[in-house]
């Protein structure tokens, strides 16, 4: 793991192994060793780490942070015509119109962004020339398996017609089973192409999460601490490991820090079993101190896309928690905004104009706390802050996250809920078109059928 969720000092330690292959593979621009590179595992193993090394190694626009964010022996060549994208709750469209933007400078020179066609930016990266693309969080994307059968595997070449023969791409991605049937094609045969976190043995990993834990806790613990809770994480968590390891260091030092440094006996007794036991813990230290923080949190856990802004989230927390007093002694928005500051250890914070969106650093922490808060408690929080006069919604005034990520709320909600939205032709009038198709097909009741008809 290489630092926090919101930035900080980075500890990176440990996956020699790994990060040898993928040095070799980013070395080699001429393509010897492979134009497709995908770095697999369970959540919480350490993929968007190895894959943040590599772009703050190679990329020019890091070249000044080297210092800060360098991994001990992993020093590949830098790379200007390296282009990343982190895809967690991207369109295709969305990934393209980045791509696109950083491989041409401007894009007023040439199509908008959102103009820019998968077809378009293949063309383009063709006649450029060589160009390595990371793309992080390929599982996350709105529609992963349309942005690699569309861009990803065509620029690496995997398709009939290799479009783009200088370009190579480098993937992380959650790969089970039953997933992404298009890249285990890819992959199939080709071991030299993955680098899978989850086959590392159980004494290295143990050997690697020590000196990782041993670097964060510091020099107020002796390194036997950390080789205990690297050797109790690697053989007793099934996945995550690195991740758990990253959130109890930070809590360790988060108690330090506040002059309550834990002994080293608590610091090995209180453990947790597991992920959601680690984040739970984290939990109750925050709600001592503001029991507001939990139903912020759990809001933030149900944020599609890029996240939630203030205003939504607070929305959504007042509906999750119906014990909180009403009127003036109601949880204000600052308040909000206060429990925020106090969970910022655990969320990414996106700049969408001039407002932030928040959302959880890590799926598994968002996947662990949605539960908590019943979808559709959640859509019709959302949908109340719809302006309406006599029944009928005014959709022109709808907040822009309203309508980007509605029908992905609506979704989760149910089929009827679903219906009812599609149903509503304001909606369908100011909807994101992008987040909105991807559920067209879901639609059963009549009328909400024929409105998908017409809108596909």
């Amino acid at each position: 793991v290489t630092g926090t969720g919101h930035g900080g000092p980075s500890f990176f330690r440990g996956r020699a192994r790994q990060l040898a292959h993928l040095r070799h593979w980013l070395d080699d621009p001429a393509g010897d060793a492979g134009r497709l590179l995908v770095v697999t595992g369970s959540p919480g193993a350490g993929k968007s780490a190895l894959l943040g090394a590599a772009v703050c190694a190679v990329h020019p626009k890091f070249a000044a942070l080297r210092t800060e964010t360098a991994v001990d022996g992993f020093r590949p060549r830098e790379n200007p015509d390296f282009v990343a994208v982190h895809a967690s709750g991207l369109t295709t469209r969305q990934v393209v119109a980045s791509l696109y933007r950083q491989t041409h400078g401007d894009p007023a020179a040439g199509p908008a962004p959102t103009e820019v066609t998968a077809d378009r930016l293949l063309d383009a990266l063709g006649a450029r020339g060589p160009v390595t693309v990371a793309v992080d969080a390929l599982d996350e994307a709105a529609d992963p398996e349309e942005l690699l059968r569309r861009v990803l595997l065509p620029l690496a070449g995997r398709t009939p017609e290799d479009r783009a023969p200088g370009c190579r791409v480098l993937i992380g991605a959650r790969l089970w089973p039953d997933t992404l049937p298009a890249l285990h094609t890819a992959l199939a045969g080709r071991p030299r192409d993955r680098i899978d976190l989850d086959t590392e043995r159980p004494d290295v990993l143990a050997r690697d999460l020590a000196a990782y834990l041993d670097r964060m806790l510091g020099p107020g613990y002796p390194s036997e601490v950390a080789r205990t809770l690297g050797r109790r994480l690697a053989y007793s968590l099934e996945h995550g490991a690195f991740l758990t390891a990253f959130l109890y260091g930070s809590h360790v030092r988060a108690l330090a820090a506040a002059d309550t440094p834990p002994p080293a006996e608590r610091v090995l007794a209180e453990l947790p079993a597991d992920l959601p036991g680690m984040l739970d813990l984290n939990l109750r230290t925050l709600l001592a101190d503001d029991p507001w923080t939990g139903p912020v949190l759990t809001a933030v856990a149900r944020a599609a896309g890029a996240g939630m802004p203030l205003a939504t989230i607070h929305a959504v927390a007042l509906a999750l928690a119906p014990e909180t007093p009403r009127g003036p002694l109601a949880p204000t928005p600052e308040d909000t905004r206060r429990a925020l500051r106090r969970g910022r250890f655990y969320l990414r914070v996106t700049a969408d104009g001039d407002r932030r969106l928040y959302r959880f650093f890590h799926r598994a922490l968002a996947e662990h706390l949605a539960p908590r808060a019943d979808a559709a408690d959640v859509l019709r929080a959302l949908l109340e802050q719809v302006p309406a006069t006599g029944g009928i919604r005014d959709w022109t005034d709808a907040d822009p996250y309203l309508l980007r990520h509605l029908a992905d709320h609506a979704a989760d909600s149910g089929r009827a809920d679903l219906d009812r939205l599609v149903a509503d032709p304001g909606y369908l009038l100011h909807a994101d078109p992008d987040r909105l198709t991807r559920h067209l097909h879901r639609a059963r009741d009549p009328r909400a059928r024929a409105h998908a008809d017409v809108y596909r």
